[in-house]
């Protein structure tokens, strides 16, 4: 229904949902929708069916907590906010703040949680994923030759540093950055090596961070020792950890 305000309010009897994407497809009384459409406390403009402008959310306090600009259906932009106003995320510059206002992403780097320096950085002439400890040490390079991507470690560096690199900069809004995020990654593949020269040092390693803070990095440790004591298969294992 159309109110005087210009807005459409969302209804489940006029509109018809894209299931995989609310923002694609929207149909209003069996035409691609066009204008300002209002969902709560959000309001989101579209075009032919598209999310196409701007959009905000605001949190029941009042306080704007997303904004965000779509073009033909997709997110380029966008801005969000906690409860209390201060600035979670900046899709622009690439920066993530947590609970506390602290930095921990920037230009799309996550950062060292006990003094925001980056957590890596990439060369620009060699386009080298280079891992860095907190003190800016050289952790590790990621190289690519052949197409084949391969890890350089620096041990020095790993041995006094490896518990802190592990520590998720944000654990309340970054859950992907244990497993999968290579941050974190290249970690195991050090231990691995480790473990080939000196098994009794690798196991050390891994207990002590079985210990860690990060659950999920703990419970990775500890899957790890497992595949360790069973012996299992060195393919799988160079395709799970490296």
């Amino acid at each position: 229904m159309l109110y005087q305000d210009g807005f459409v309010y969302y209804n489940e009897i006029d509109f018809d949902v894209n299931e995989h994407d609310f923002y694609t497809c929207l149909m209003y009384l069996g035409k691609p929708f066009t204008g300002t459409l209002v969902e709560g406390k959000m309001t989101t403009e579209f075009k032919n069916g598209n999310a196409d402008g701007e959009a905000f959310e605001y949190h029941k306090n009042g306080n704007l907590i997303y904004y965000a600009v779509f073009k033909d259906g997709y997110e380029v932009l966008w801005k969000i906010w906690y409860p209390n106003g201060q600035p979670r995320e900046d899709s622009e510059l690439g920066r993530l703040w947590d609970t506390n206002g602290v930095l921990v992403k920037d230009n799309s780097h996550w950062l060292h949680r006990s003094n925001q320096s980056p957590k890596a950085r990439r060369d620009s002439v060699t386009n080298e994923m280079i891992y860095l400890a907190p003190n800016g040490a050289i952790a590790a390079k990621l190289i690519t030759t052949n197409s084949k991507p391969s890890c350089i470690y620096y041990d020095d560096v790993l041995f006094e540093w490896y518990y802190e690199i592990l520590k998720n900069p944000c654990p309340e809004l970054s859950p992907e950055f244990d497993k999968t995020n290579s941050y974190t990654r290249f970690i195991w593949g050090w231990i691995w090596k480790i473990h080939q020269r000196d098994a009794k040092k690798g196991i050390e390693i891994l207990q002590h961070i079985a210990t860690h803070e990060n659950k999920e990095i703990a419970k990775e440790a500890e899957e790890m020792l497992n595949n360790l004591n069973r012996k299992t298969d060195k393919q799988y294992m160079r395709s799970r950890w490296l």
